[in-house]
């Protein structure tokens, strides 16, 4: 078996895993009291921001580079910034969606927003999420295949991520998520995987999906433990980080 082989199984196993945790979110849920489900969570949240501050900025520098050296060809201004324009772009869309479908109770009634509204905006928020699912999933079978990365704490880490805002949309919008939210995120993280392998984009767009990853990822880890109705745990969100800043630390000694 070659290591292209290898590469792409373990990746679909990754992505599996990940569908897998889209559903199994409820397990958290129902076999876990609150304040331990927020200690999991914010635990979880801890690692997945260490990865981004110590993995995932490196890397989206040694990309950058990268990216100057395959656009040169066109021209096209900016090359050096394109991915951290890309990750700004992730950053503010994500926000923005957050914000306009995560508004309080009192705020919906004083706005006479009804059921079917709420609904839309949910369903405009899981899109969006599995469009972002896609993508991460899309990266990790693209950077396997070329030879790049760590798969191990790239997986790690993304799983993490997804079990904290699987909780989040699970806990926001229960019913709606389980009849067919779960189903969507499963099924992006799938195909995600399947057009990196099957109908690959060209390097540069990879890099571009790279940036945006992260750019989704820091907004989505903050905005989890800093919301007023977030209920982090700090103890546990630090300890999330620590841990995986070791492990990071020490794969690249």
């Amino acid at each position: 078996m070659n290591l292209a082989t290898v590469n792409a199984l373990a990746t679909l196993g990754a992505a599996i895993v990940f569908a897998l945790i889209f559903y199994g979110e409820s397990w958290l849920h129902l076999k876990l009291g609150h304040d331990t489900r927020r200690r999991v969570v914010s635990f979880s949240v801890g690692m997945a921001v260490a990865y981004v501050f110590v993995h995932l900025l490196p890397e989206l520098a040694a990309a950058s580079s990268e990216f100057v050296e395959l656009d040169e060809s066109r021209a096209l201004p900016f090359p050096h910034l394109r991915i951290y324009v890309a990750a700004l772009l992730g950053f503010m869309l994500f926000y923005g969606l957050e914000n306009m479908v995560r508004w309080s109770p009192g705020e919906k009634a004083e706005a006479g927003v009804e059921g079917g509204e709420e609904s839309t905006r949910l369903r405009i928020l899981t899109g969006s999420y599995a469009l972002y699912v896609f993508v991460v999933c899309y990266v990790m079978a693209h950077e396997a295949r070329v030879g790049n990365g760590a798969l191990a704490l790239y997986a790690l880490a993304m799983g993490l991520h997804f079990l904290g805002f699987a909780y989040g949309l699970r806990r926001d919008n229960g019913i709606l998520y389980r009849q067919w939210g779960r189903h969507v995120l499963a099924g992006a993280a799938l195909l995600g995987w399947a057009i990196a392998l099957l109908l690959p984009f060209s390097d540069s767009v990879a890099y571009t999906m790279l940036g945006f990853v992260a750019g989704v990822l820091i907004m989505d880890t903050v905005t989890s433990e800093l919301a007023e109705q977030a209920e982090g745990r700090f103890p546990a969100f630090l300890t999330g980080g620590v841990v995986y800043t070791l492990i990071l630390l020490l794969v690249d000694l």
